[in-house]
């Protein structure tokens, strides 16, 4: 959630990291949305990330909801698409693309190492979007 300076919510974004083409979602993302702005009423969006390139595609594809001109469009974000820190001056500059990219790359190591930033982990209960999907792509097949 994105607060402004009064603690007043300005935004929702829904994070998720879709590994795989799931039709059930294209019924849910649309609840998700609704119920978020409903609930913090404010703005909410979806941002998908997706470590296939065909999935990003499939979960780019609007959802029509019956109403015209009422259709959902996610945000999407292919891990194709993020870029590769290289260097920590870089990764440190911007901790949000380090995450990203670490996740990206498969190389969660780097993050630790060039930022400072500590390596997420499940025991440690952080149960944040970005942790969630670090732990997916850990535990993704590698190709």
């Amino acid at each position: 959630m994105l607060r402004g300076t009064e603690d007043v919510a300005l935004a929702v974004v829904i994070v998720e990291v879709q590994l795989g083409e799931d039709d059930d979602k294209l019924r849910t993302w649309p609840l998700y949305v609704a119920a978020a702005r409903a609930r913090y009423r404010c703005p909410a969006m979806l941002l998908v990330l997706a470590p296939d390139p065909a999935v990003a595609r499939w979960a780019s594809q609007a959802i029509e909801l019956g109403h015209p001109g009422f259709a959902l469009r996610p945000v999407v974000i292919g891990y194709d698409r993020v870029p590769r820190l290289r260097n920590a001056e870089t990764a440190r500059a911007t901790p949000e693309l380090a995450v990203l990219s670490a996740m990206a790359t498969g190389q969660p190591w780097a993050i630790a190492s060039t930022t400072g930033i500590p390596k997420l982990s499940h025991s440690e209960g952080n149960t944040s979007a970005v942790a969630s999907a670090y732990r997916a792509r850990r535990a993704a097949p590698s190709r």
